[in-house]
């Protein structure tokens, strides 16, 4: 007990014996500021790029700094690639093209360890990554041509990329598809071709051939000929219609290939359908479900829940102007017009013809939604009215359709090859209005659709027609940019125009990445 009692007093007196060497002259740490560098940056693929930053110090030399450059996707980040370790950036660019990337300046401070960080959009150009797609005929060869943002154009794409390649017997749709930045695997240029294959599926960046369309399914369709006629994206499913018939994949699964046709399992109803080439939402519930029109019965089908292989039909709702599981006509072209007040969802309108006598030409309007909240009805079949033929000659003949959905609801835009046609279906009685007459110009219409996009701070509804030209010798494909509006009435100018495309232009599709 001695000893212990000795012990504790010789521990006290050494620690009253310390020495307190707590340092009170404190210091600012050394400060970094990161200046003269711009919000996004855009390269060009294997070319060589510079960036001069300046970095203002205080208290230290900028030899006990360490620099770092570096890049980044959504799915890379935590394998960033280095540019380069220098205070200016001068590098060789090898990261791919097509991506939206991330640009981190890094600044550290090697006697504190504290790093100083610049955060910056980054995007790689390759020579077709952003453009215009062009599926078009020259001397009677199909082939893609690529218009640049700059206005130059690459010919023959295809064929350059994939020497004694083919896409297909009959192509007759190019489409970029891109339905989640983070499921790169997602992301490519079909061409799609009413034959055996169906046509190809290209890499988005070098165009080169990955896969014959056929080849892209679970199991392969048991029909001999494959003919695409629509693509779909929708929350978390991308949708194809081929021979009629509705496929799906699992976008959030990052899921490359496509799942047999939906099937109709009701055996109260009929199993076999025939769906028009366009999607619709259903608003009445917490997610828009796709719903389908079928030609072949003149009913509206829809794929509720998403998770499973099936369609149903729709039940509740109201029928007060049509049967919307037994209309008598078929679908051509679809809209979303202005939603009536008191109701919910989506208003549509509908160009159809007679299902036994595709002569005749129908107005047709619909809601997906609901009217009275609760209960949330479905579908409600609003009006079903003939469109007379002396009234509408311009619709009678129409081989081509578009509408904006979002900045000019109920506003139809149509073509017959020779004029370029408009019809408020907003209206009870709506008026047919000969926009511009391309044949007086000597000019054949072949394509038409229309994109929505923000320019000088505000959105622009733009028509885009494809034409041909008999005025030019050779080159007489183009593309002419129409302005359209409702002021004063529904109008539409010429913003700009491109020839020298081919002979003949079968589809086009814009390339953002």
């Amino acid at each position: 007990m001695k000893n212990i009692l000795y012990t504790l007093m010789v521990a006290l007196l050494l620690i009253g014996c310390v020495t307190d060497d707590t340092v009170h002259d404190f210091k600012d740490l050394n400060a970094i500021e990161i200046k003269g560098l711009d919000e996004a940056y855009q390269f060009n693929y294997l070319e060589s790029a510079t960036i001069e930053p300046e970095v203002i110090v205080s208290g230290q030399s900028e030899n006990d700094l360490e620099y770092r450059w570096y890049m980044y996707t959504a799915s890379t980040q935590f394998v960033a690639d280095t540019i380069s370790r220098e205070k200016n950036m001068n590098a060789i660019i090898s990261a791919s093209p097509g991506q939206a990337y991330t640009l981190i300046y890094s600044v550290k401070d090697l006697n504190t360890g504290i790093v100083y960080k610049k955060k910056m959009s980054a995007e790689v150009f390759g020579q077709l990554t952003q453009g215009m797609m062009f599926l078009a005929e020259t001397n009677g060869n199909i082939d893609v041509n690529f218009v640049r943002p700059d206005g130059s154009v690459l010919f023959d794409v295809f064929t350059n990329a994939n020497p004694g390649e083919t896409f297909g017997t009959n192509p007759n749709k190019i489409q970029f598809v891109n339905p989640s930045p983070l499921k790169v695997a997602l992301k490519n240029v079909y061409i799609f071709s009413n034959d055996a294959d169906g046509g190809v599926l290209l890499n988005p960046i070098t165009f080169k051939k990955e896969k014959m369309f056929r080849d892209a399914f679970y199991n392969s369709p048991t029909a001999a000929t494959l003919n695409t006629a629509y693509y779909y994206t929708a929350n978390l499913t991308d949708y194809l219609i081929v021979n009629g018939k509705a496929h799906n994949r699992a976008v959030n699964a990052g899921d490359p290939n496509w799942k047999p046709e939906l099937v109709i399992t009701d055996a109260t109803i009929e199993s076999k359908y025939n769906l028009a080439p366009f999607f619709m939402n259903d608003f009445s519930k917490s997610f828009p479900y796709p719903v389908m029109y079928d030609n072949l019965n003149g009913r509206f089908l829809k794929h509720e829940p998403a998770n499973k292989g099936e369609l149903t039909q729709f039940t509740g709702g109201s029928k007060i102007g049509f049967d919307y599981n037994n209309t008598g006509v078929k679908m051509l072209y679809k809209g979303v017009g202005i939603t009536p007040t008191g109701y919910r969802g989506l208003y549509y309108y509908a160009i159809c013809e007679g299902a036994n006598d595709p002569s005749k030409r129908f107005m047709m309007k619909f809601l997906n939604g609901f009217k009275v909240l609760p209960p949330a009805l479905e579908l409600h079949g609003e009006e079903l009215y003939e469109l007379p033929a002396g009234d509408y000659p311009g619709l009678y003949g129409a081989t081509v359709y578009a509408a904006d959905d979002v900045g000019l609801k109920g506003v139809l835009w149509y073509s017959d090859g020779k004029k370029l046609y408009a019809l408020n279906a907003n209206d009870a009685n709506p008026t047919e209005i000969v926009i511009r007459d391309f044949e007086a110009e000597g000019m054949a219409v072949d394509v038409l659709k229309m994109v929505r996009y923000r320019k000088d701070g505000a959105f622009v509804s733009e028509l885009r027609i494809a034409v041909r030209n008999s005025n030019l010798a050779s080159g007489q494909a183009g593309i002419v940019y129409m302005e359209a509006g409702t002021i004063g009435g529904l109008n539409a100018t010429e913003s700009a125009s491109m020839f020298g495309l081919g002979d003949r232009i079968i589809d086009f599709d814009e390339k953002l990445n």
